[in-house]
This record gives C-alpha cells, structure tokens and sequence, in this order.
C-alpha cells in the first residue's frame, strides 16, 4: 500500500492512495509495520527506467541519447532537480544490452508523469540517431504426425 497520510486520530490513521481510494488503519497494526517514507530525508527522488537495445547498438551512441532524453524531459517538465541524469549499463539480455537511466525527480507523485514522458522522449530520440529496440526471442515448436 502506497499514499498519502490524510489523518492520524487515537484510533486509526487515514491514507489516501493515488488512486483516491481511502485506507483506514488501526492504530495498533500500524505500530506493528514498517514503512517507506518517500517525503523523507528530502522530497525529491531518483527514478530509474530499464531500457535494452539491440546488440548493433553503438553503446557511446545510446549513453548520449538517453541522457540527451532526460535532460529534455527535465526541461519540459521544468524539474530543477540536483544532480544530471546518467546511464548505467547492467547486462546482455537474451536479445538486448540491458541499460537503466536515472534522473532526479522533484518528488514521489512526478516520477509517474516523468516515466511516461521518458519512454517517449527516449523512444523519439533513438528513432532520430537509428538506435533499435530488440526484439523479443520466441522459441516455435513444431510437431508433425508421425
């Protein structure tokens, strides 16, 4: 469960979801949980985006565009965030060079709209430079009679 603290009272404490949904917890199973808190130590958060691209993909290329879509998005979105976007690659998929981005966000609610904007900014931007997302491996089994 993920939200917004509406109200703490001696019986319960109210928290709105995203979705607007209230959730009315007792007090004494409160005190048994643990939490995350995304207001604390500070506001702003890191949001991560896993990306592959296809194996022909010039690395040095892909870097460049997917922190120039970042820095695009933090300018359309008018993010004054600490700290420039950066990638980071973590693997060889089944059919992909497996990279995450990663960019400050002003705070836990924009990283939705953020994440939405970035796969289409990113999406864009590879068209453009002729960077190609894999395709997926599929195996085919063919059975004859026989």
């Amino acid at each position: 469960m993920q939200g917004f603290v509406e109200d703490i009272n001696w019986r319960n404490t109210t928290i709105r979801e995203m979705r607007n949904n209230l959730i009315i917890i007792p007090n004494d199973k409160l005190a048994q949980s643990s939490f995350k808190n995304f207001r604390l130590p500070e506001l702003e958060l890191t949001l991560a985006v896993p990306i592959g691209v296809s194996y022909g993909a010039d690395l040095d290329t892909v870097e460049r565009e997917t922190i120039e879509a970042a820095r695009d998005v933090s300018t359309a979105m008018a993010f004054e965030p600490h700290g420039e976007p950066f990638v980071r690659f973590s693997g060889f998929g089944d059919s992909s060079i497996d990279l995450q981005i990663f960019m400050r966000v002003p705070s836990y609610v924009d990283q939705f709209l953020a994440r939405s904007a970035l796969v289409k900014a990113v999406y864009r931007r590879y068209d453009r430079a002729g960077i190609e997302f894999p395709f997926p491996t599929r195996t085919v089994h063919l059975h004859t009679n026989g």
